[in-house]
This record gives structure tokens, sequence and C-alpha cells, in this order.
């Protein structure tokens, strides 16, 4: 699993095989490679070894109705674009559900801003805006991940290098006998 920070707000990755969407792991594992590549050199590292810059983009929308009826109706559309969104060039993950709240969800993630522009300027997308305009109230977010990070950021913040096992504060020195 990898983690990725973005202004304190942290998000695990899929494993493989949810990013691979129905389209195989093997598929999965050319976008995380590209998103990677994508990454490399974009910002300056923070000092750990494994961090790198990313430019990953998540689309996040909440919709609500005024009936329990008008929420199905969103997800149904919404659920609509979900099979074609998947197949686009670069989306990672693609789900829209109904909270038991009667919430409308609906969350893209893109491996990299590029694969997310084409998305915007597409026709597909058109038909994405007009289930937005379509609800009662609507809240619509971009977040645009700059930076993955694994556990070595929590080492990091505790002042342990990777080669340092952590302390055992319940482990106390035996006396060595002669």
């Amino acid at each position: 699993m990898e983690s990725c920070i973005n202004s304190g707000t942290t998000w695990v990755l899929p494993p493989l095989w949810r990013m691979a969407g129905g389209r195989g792991v093997a598929e999965a594992q050319k976008l995380r490679a590209r998103a990677r590549k994508a990454c490399v050199g974009l910002l300056p590292h923070c000092g750990t070894r494994d961090a790198h810059a990313c430019s990953m983009v998540r689309l996040s929308i909440t919709l609500s109705s005024s009936s329990v009826r008008g929420a199905e109706d969103l997800v149904e559309g919404l659920q609509f674009q979900v099979p074609r969104t998947r197949l686009e060039t670069g989306c990672v993950r693609c789900i829209a559900w109904l909270d038991p709240d009667s919430a409308v969800q609906y969350i893209e993630d893109w491996a990299t801003e590029a694969d997310f522009r084409r998305r915007a300027l597409s026709d597909n997308f058109t038909l994405l805006l007009a289930v937005v305009e379509s609800a009662k109230d609507s809240s619509v977010q971009f977040d645009f991940v700059t930076q993955t990070r694994g556990l070595d950021y929590v080492m990091e913040l505790r002042g342990l290098s990777p080669e340092i096992p952590p302390p055992n504060p319940a482990a106390e020195p035996k006396p060595r006998r002669p």
C-alpha cells in the first residue's frame, strides 16, 4: 500500500486488484508505474529516500436531492458514467454510491494531471456535469496529490532511520553472564 499526502490529507492508494477496475492486474501495474514515472522530479524531495513528487488528481463529488427517489436517480446517472470512465487512459479508480443518509458520492482518481485534463475536456465529462447540475445541492472538489510517502515518513517524524529498529520500551536489557 502507498499513501499520498496533500495539505495534511492522507490517501491510501488502492491495491492493484482495485486499481485494475476489471482490466487485469497487468494493466493496473502499468498505470501505477506510469504514475510513478510522471511523479519523479516534479517537486524537490523532502529528505527521505522513498519520497517522490506526484501529480495524481482526485475528483470528489457529493450531491443531494430533495427526495430519496431523486438521490437514486442521481446515483444511477453517475453509475452510468463509471464503466466508460474506467476505460479511459490514466483512470485509476471511478466509483459512485449512495450513502445511507441519501447523499450521492462520486470519486474519480487519475494517474496524472494530464490524464484528468483529457477527461475534463471530453464529451463524457459534459454528461457528468449535467448530472451535477440536476442535483439540488452539489459539492465538487479537485485534490492534487503532491507527494507520495511510505512508512519512512513515520520513521522520519519519530527520528528513526530505516536501519535502526524502533525501541521496545517493554524489553529491558538482561544482564550478561560471564
